[in-house]
């Protein structure tokens, strides 16, 4: 009980303990993140190690359309001859240096997002306000989980402060341009942002400011969505990712159970509750509805209730975009305190895991040099244009038990075997693929399933795993499968400082053939 009153107390007091912890974890990290410098940053990936494995997925995507353009086709994702036009929604100037490098990306993103607030420099009557304002952006929890949970976005998210500014004074012409420049960066971000114009521009009956939407969405027109009018398969990848997101309505193979769902509406109903104070606060003392905060809290609730377009780190990272305009706009002091318990949420219901439940961790450039080369040492007797399989328990049509808690260790591997130029199987793209009702599937455990999958798939090898014993159960010797090389993931010690990670425990891979 004691235990359960400090918990409630802290929580409680979250937001002005941040005041205080929260600049010490900044300059912390920031001394951290100079090992980018020490050598080639290129073998950094993100800022922790769940993220920075996760990260090649990515990677993959951008290898992919970088060698076969999002009109080709792929032999080495999916299930093979992958149609590339599926990845109409990757942003190429965004995704590619993020591909390079995540953290440096990350950083120029965030650095972006500070220096395009000076849009609100020449309106604010105190400098001192601004000042006062960015130290608060900088600060908050929001934006120091950004480093830990965007992605490629983070371009495009750079731009916004121009496109909100552009909506509070309804200027038009910024409007379009800022648009435009987001929608080479950030796909989601010019979808949301098209959202609020269009929005606004009804609520005030100013269908001109519409016009603004034309530039930003012929570009969409012509470089994202051309590949879907070349490809004959075009219309059904629309309605598959339709399906994917739950725009439409249909049986899958795989879904999320309802108990995943009631812990992410719980976290969701506490991070609106938040954003609501600050709504009712920007009502009660300004009389205006505060529409842009509105309008972000009732798309973060499409996006959780309906169909899911965008990640929860989106709305997190636009209503600070938001949150920190309207403090600039009404030129407020007293509206600092709802933007940072806003935006100072308890680290926890952002995914983000630390030994105290109250503290973050540090950002700390997470190298994957040792886990790349065992992974391609591991790969090294596969040959070009094989087929290997990856040998997972049945997920029994649960979403969130696809490739039995390690998703995050298959990344990584997929990567690799997309620069190899062989078809690791399956990934992602073909459990999506194969997502609806009989539907051919991958599973297997048992020697005897393992090699019917095996000639299912035309595999030349597989790679099966075992979550304890790390001596390879006689049994696959005894059906006539043989060894090739072996991966300890309990090796990589570096991976055991993520708690998200530990929970699942690191499994031993075994790379055989079958005769």
């Amino acid at each position: 009980m004691k235990e359960l009153i400090r918990h409630a107390i802290s929580l409680i007091l979250y937001p002005i303990t941040a005041l205080f912890v929260q600049p010490v974890l900044v300059v912390r990290s920031f001394i951290k993140c100079l090992r980018l410098f020490e050598g080639d940053f290129r073998h950094f990936s993100m800022f922790s190690p769940l993220q920075g494995l996760n990260t090649y997925f990515y990677k993959t995507r951008a290898l992919n359309i970088f060698t076969y353009g999002k009109s080709g086709k792929s032999p080495f994702i999916g299930a093979g001859d992958y149609e590339l036009a599926r990845t109409f929604h990757y942003t190429l100037p965004s995704l590619y240096p993020f591909a390079v490098s995540s953290n440096v990306t990350i950083i120029l993103g965030l650095i972006g997002l500070c220096v395009t607030q000076i849009v609100w420099w020449p309106v604010l009557d105190s400098h001192f306000f601004f000042w006062t304002g960015m130290v608060a952006i900088i600060l908050s929890t929001h934006f120091y989980t950004s480093f830990l949970l965007q992605n490629y976005n983070v371009l495009g998210w750079a731009l916004y402060p121009l496109l909100v500014y552009a909506i509070f004074y309804w200027q038009p012409y910024l409007a379009m341009w800022a648009l435009l420049g987001v929608s080479f960066f950030s796909f989601t971000g010019w979808f949301i942002g098209s959202i609020l114009i269009g929005l606004f521009a009804l609520i005030h009956g100013d269908f001109a400011f519409m016009l603004t939407l034309l530039p930003a969405a012929l570009k969409i027109l012509l470089l994202n969505m051309y590949p879907l009018f070349t490809t004959a398969q075009g219309k059904q990848i629309v309605i598959n990712i339709a399906k994917a997101i739950g725009l439409v309505k249909t049986k899958t193979k795989y879904s999320r159970k309802k108990q995943f769902a009631k812990v992410r509406m719980g976290t969701i109903a506490y991070l609106i509750g938040l954003q609501l104070f600050f709504v009712l606060w920007v009502y009660y003392f300004h009389h205006e509805p505060a529409g842009l905060l509105l309008a972000i809290i009732g798309l973060n609730l499409a996006n959780t209730l309906a169909f899911r377009f965008a990640d929860d780190q989106t709305f997190t990272i636009l209503f600070l975009i938001v949150g920190i305009a309207t403090v600039f706009y009404y030129q407020d002091w007293w509206l600092m305190v709802p933007f940072w318990i806003a935006n100072n949420p308890l680290p926890l219901a952002l995914n983000i895991k630390s030994d105290n439940l109250f503290n973050m961790p540090l950002v700390v450039p997470f190298d994957t040099r040792s886990i790349q080369n065992g992974i391609e040492q591991f790969l090294s007797p596969i040959s070009a244009h094989q087929r290997v399989l990856m040998a997972n328990r049945d997920p029994e049509g649960s979403y969130e038990r696809v490739f039995d808690g390690y998703r995050y260790l298959m990344e990584l591997p997929f990567y690799v075997a997309n620069e190899r130029q062989f078809l690791l199987l399956p990934d992602w793209w073909a459990v999506f693929e194969f997502n609806y009702e009989g539907a051919p599937d991958f599973w297997c455990q048992e020697p005897e399933e393992v090699s019917n999958k095996m000639q299912e798939w035309n595999a030349s090898a597989v790679i099966i795993y075992q979550d304890t014993n790390k001596s390879l159960d006689p049994k696959w010797e005894a059906a006539g499968f043989t060894p090739l090389t072996s991966l300890d993931w309990d090796d990589f010690t570096e991976l055991k400082a993520d708690k998200r990670l530990c929970r699942y425990g690191f499994p031993k891979w075994w790379l055989m053939k079958h005769q």
